[in-house]
């Protein structure tokens, strides 16, 4: 393999691995509040754009991590979204709320 190659490979591993701990931890803890959604939005649509990129030139290793990289940050991404939503109607349910109730509230004008 030539020096760029070897470079570039172990650059695409690293960025495709980099999103491990964090969606690890998340599925085990389910805790989310200090996670940013929008990071990872962000992320998610930006390899969305290199693995297109990678596609328009045909460069496998290109499309590969990126590829990898956005199907772990979508993931990340649902859960982030679903223990949020799954959050917030424990919150209201440990506040004594029925589910109906919360169903039924208008959220508050900002």
């Amino acid at each position: 393999m030539i020096p760029h190659e070897l470079l570039g490979t172990a650059a695409g591993f690293c960025t495709t691995i980099a999103t491990l701990p964090q969606l690890r931890q998340t599925w085990r803890s389910r805790h989310v509040e200090n996670v940013s959604l929008r990071t990872f939005l962000i992320l998610f649509i930006g390899l969305g754009l290199w693995t297109a990129y990678g596609i328009s030139l045909r460069d496998w290793p290109i499309i590969v991590t990126n590829g990898i990289s956005c199907l772990l940050n979508g993931a990340m991404v649902l859960l982030l979204l679903l223990y949020r939503r799954k959050g917030v109607q424990a919150n209201r349910h440990d506040a004594g709320e029925k589910p109906s109730d919360a169903a039924t509230r208008r959220p508050p004008r900002t």
